[in-house]
């Protein structure tokens, strides 16, 4: 609410833009309708500083980030995307008692409600250190169940196309992970598969 340019950005203590980010973000807005919502890359670093990974959200379609990022990746954080400040209007605000994941929570009702544009440049980097929410929350196992909680919440917004082709995914990744149960299975295969044709 006190944010007064057309462009929101946010960036988080410790996190910090690559050189020229802002004015490269700028550029792209220029030919963007309104509301946009802009996402790069983010270089996640660990405790040592060492570079873990990057964070490349290429695929932001609602049905697929529901599938999880094991599929595909969302924008782990800000610091790699930006907005119009207009899309506010749409999405509506931030959950701020949602402690943990009030960031995926607004980008599952961003993508629904703007043009969605993936530019692959690293824009953003994320310190994900020990003593910080994030890291402790994954320390505690606690993230996992609290990241499935609100990817659930958002399927009832899927069109029945997308809730079809969800369902497929989700059902083709049940049988890849059978398979592999069956891969080191101790018990013979067939007895496995038949007890697979049994179940509901």
């Amino acid at each position: 609410n006190l944010a007064k340019g057309k462009i929101i950005g946010i960036l988080n203590a410790d996190d910090f833009y690559e050189p020229n980010t802002l004015n490269c973000v700028a550029d792209i807005f220029k030919a963007l309708p309104e509301p946009t919502f802009l996402v790069g890359n983010c270089n996640i670093w660990d405790n040592d500083g060492h570079l873990k990974y990057i964070n490349k959200p290429k695929e932001m379609a609602l049905f697929k980030l529901l599938l999880g990022p094991y599929i595909y990746q969302f924008p782990y954080n800000p610091s790699a995307y930006f907005y119009h400040a207009s899309l506010h209007h749409k999405a509506g605000l931030y959950d701020v008692d949602n402690h943990y994941t009030m960031d995926l929570d607004f980008i599952l009702r961003a993508v629904q409600s703007s043009t969605v544009k993936y530019v692959d440049q690293v824009w953003g980097n994320f310190r994900e250190v020990e003593g910080s929410k994030t890291f402790d929350d994954k320390s505690k196992g606690l993230a996992t169940k609290r990241l499935k909680e609100t990817l659930k919440k958002y399927e009832g917004d899927l069109d029945f196309l997308s809730r079809t082709r969800f369902r497929f995914r989700i059902g083709m990744k049940n049988i890849r992970h059978f398979a592999r149960r069956i891969k080191y299975s101790s018990l013979p295969k067939k007895i496995v598969l038949d007890e697979l044709i049994k179940s509901p």
